[in-house]
């Protein structure tokens, strides 16, 4: 069913391009850009008692620089290059009656292939869908632990390969809108932008999973089941063509819209 639906969207949308008489301003542009914003992250657990841990979304940035490669009117590939923080952040009552703030922050670097699909529905924006795959790799972070009326009711440790896979591997998903602007033969654009993003492959380390590495947290963080960071990103970019494009159709939709 949800397979059927998606190609019905994916058959209209297209239907919709195709009727528009007119080509968007930098359609068949190679263009690069800067983009960033926050990452509202989370955790997903498979295992009962972690699933069950409350979860307040952490605010995370992210940000980094992608191409823009048009195959086709409104269709694109987007190679990017991110800087993202993932993780969670939880609070609960122990079944002693200890209150306890956890929180993990882990940084990666990504790269990103999305694919682009956009609509004609005015000459000076377009929405468009988005979706692809992701590989990152883990640059560090923390697990910070906080239980009042211990006698260290601090403790923080950093990551790395003993409690944190260095690999991440996911996808994503999302709608966004781009605003084009005429400019000296160029068209830049603005493109504001929501995704959501879940890991397909298990974070926990293998140290943890064959108990060679203890977690910070023993009694909220046993070692059962997976752990999948996940998140929706808003963010905000800004795009300028490496060159104008300048074949016959640009020429005739330029003078059109003067």
């Amino acid at each position: 069913m949800k397979r059927s639906t998606a190609i019905f969207f994916l058959l209209l949308f297209h239907l919709t391009a195709t009727a528009q008489g007119y080509r968007h301003f930098g359609s068949r542009e190679v263009s690069v850009g800067l983009k960033g914003g926050i990452n509202l992250a989370g955790m997903t657990f498979t295992a009962p008692r972690l699933s069950e841990l409350p979860q307040s979304m952490a605010l995370k940035p992210v940000g980094g620089v992608f191409v823009d490669l048009p195959l086709s009117e409104g269709f694109s590939i987007v190679p990017e290059l991110m800087y993202v923080e993932r993780g969670m952040a939880t609070h609960y009552t122990h079944y002693s009656g200890c209150e306890v703030d956890y929180a993990i922050r882990s940084r990666y670097v990504d790269f990103r292939l999305p694919v682009l699909i956009g609509v004609n529905l005015a000459r000076w924006f377009q929405p468009y869908l988005v979706a692809g795959g992701d590989a990152g790799y883990l640059l560090g972070g923390s697990i910070h632990l906080r239980q009042p009326g211990l006698p260290r009711p601090d403790l923080t440790t950093d990551l790395g390969e003993a409690n944190m896979k260095p690999l991440y591997l996911g996808a994503f998903a999302g709608l966004g809108l781009r605003f084009f602007k005429p400019m000296k033969g160029h068209h830049a654009q603005l493109r504001i932008e929501a995704t959501y993003n879940h890991a397909f492959v298990d974070t926990f380390s293998e140290m943890e999973h064959n108990d060679e590495a203890s977690p910070l947290n023993v009694n909220a963080y046993n070692i059962t089941g997976k752990r999948f960071p996940r998140g929706i990103e808003v963010t905000m970019g800004l795009v300028v063509p490496l060159m104008p494009d300048k074949d016959a159709c640009y020429s005739f939709s330029k003078n059109k819209y003067k």
